[in-house]
């Protein structure tokens, strides 16, 4: 895959066309009302590769995932994270199907068509709960004068949006990107892989991360990066816990000195001293991480973790809701608040979950050992039997 990220330093000029959209925003605080409003929410579905050679799928998808990247910043807006929302590549699902799966009111699909220096980008907005286009637009430039396109799709996506900026500082935070395409690129790639959650995938993660440090030693996201795949390597991999730890403990120490206001950081901290069984100094890194960026599931995931431990599983329980309410197909995220509802003495709405992340995933044994040890927790045998086996 590295290879492949060398072709993309040219091509990802491109993205600079939706990141316009970001820097209009950016105008004013953000989006009125509270941070989960329902009219407020959006997933951003990849976009479909249309160039003739059918060779420029990682161009598209590196463009809907600086979009969904960027948009994650913004104040008051709900975005489905990149788990949920890639889960529908390739698939020709109804959109409004897509919206009822991802709890978003509209999505922002496109396409993407290259042909030499000559560059197509069309993209639509579409409302959910009637699956009719909100917006649609197609731009076409030379890629030698795409960001003269940049005001167009911005005053567009933002009208069709029907967003009301208001004055005052941003409300996004952008610090800790890197000016390095490359290194930018392989964070993406790493964060891809980090959340399969194998140990070849994380250790594959682990190199993409360093690589992007290689390239750029000031990138603060690419060191979270290194923290989070040493830590999940403890549980999924052979690492042992004072080596994940030790490990670690430098790359986050170093991500927050580069950026002392990176959400990414502050979770990483919480989840290594979680870890470390310090459970007041997790809570309070990972409500800061909350507090900096609403949308990053894994911060309320981890917040629930520490929550399970010290207010008791109803407290964890919210988190999860939350953390499941940005990334809903995300497995991780389900299990845990699937458990925290059979905690609670709600078995209803666990077997709900676990019935649904069954259907995605039917060769997890781990999803069966769960609902089977559910049925066995509320005196359900024979039910817990039939999923056991």
């Amino acid at each position: 895959e590295v290879h492949r990220v060398a072709r993309r330093g040219i091509d990802f000029v491109v993205v600079g066309v939706l990141l316009a959209i970001i820097g209009y925003l950016v105008i004013g605080q953000g989006l009125p009302g509270k941070a989960w409003g329902g009219d407020q929410s959006i997933a951003v579905l990849p976009f479909v590769d249309l160039s003739e050679s059918g060779d420029n799928e990682y161009f598209s998808d590196g463009i809907s995932e600086e979009l969904l990247n960027s948009l994650v910043r913004i104040d008051g807006l709900r975005v489905a994270a990149r788990t949920s929302s890639f889960a529908f590549k390739g698939r020709n699902e109804d959109v409004r199907r897509i919206g009822e799966k991802l709890n978003v009111r509209t999505v922002l699909e496109g396409s993407v068509r290259r042909a030499g220096d000559q560059v197509r980008i069309t993209a639509q907005l579409i409302n959910v709960d009637d699956g009719f286009q909100i917006w649609s637009d197609t731009y076409e430039r030379r890629l030698d004068d795409i960001f003269a396109i940049q005001d167009e799709i911005a005053h567009s996506i933002v009208g069709a949006l029907k967003l009301t900026l208001i004055g005052g500082q941003p409300g996004v935070a952008v610090a800790s990107t890197t000016a390095d395409i490359r290194a930018y690129d392989l964070y993406l790639l790493g964060r891809h892989h980090w959340h399969k959650r194998s140990e070849d995938s994380l250790e594959r993660a682990l190199d993409l991360f360093q690589q992007a440090i290689d390239a750029d030693p000031d990138f603060a996201l690419a060191y979270t990066g290194v923290a989070d795949a040493y830590l999940l390597l403890d549980g999924y991999g052979d690492l042992t816990s004072e080596d994940a730890m030790a490990k670690a403990e430098p790359a986050v120490a170093r991500a927050l000195a580069l950026d002392g206001n990176l959400a990414e950081a502050y979770a990483s901290l919480g989840l290594l001293r979680l870890n470390q069984d310090d459970l007041t100094s997790a809570e309070l890194a990972l409500r800061s991480a909350v507090n900096l960026n609403p949308n990053y599931s894994m911060a309320h995931m981890w917040l629930g973790l520490v929550l399970d431990r010290t207010s008791g599983p109803i407290a964890a329980r919210q988190e999860y809701s939350s953390a499941r309410e940005l990334d809903p197909l995300h497995p991780v995220i389900n299990r845990n608040l699937a458990n925290a509802y059979v905690s609670t003495g709600r078995p209803e709405e666990a077997e709900r979950i676990f019935e649904e992340i069954i259907d995605a995933e039917p060769g997890e044994a781990a999803n069966y050992f769960m609902m089977s040890r559910m049925q066995r927790i509320y005196g359900r045998l024979d039910e817990s039997a039939r999923w056991a086996w």
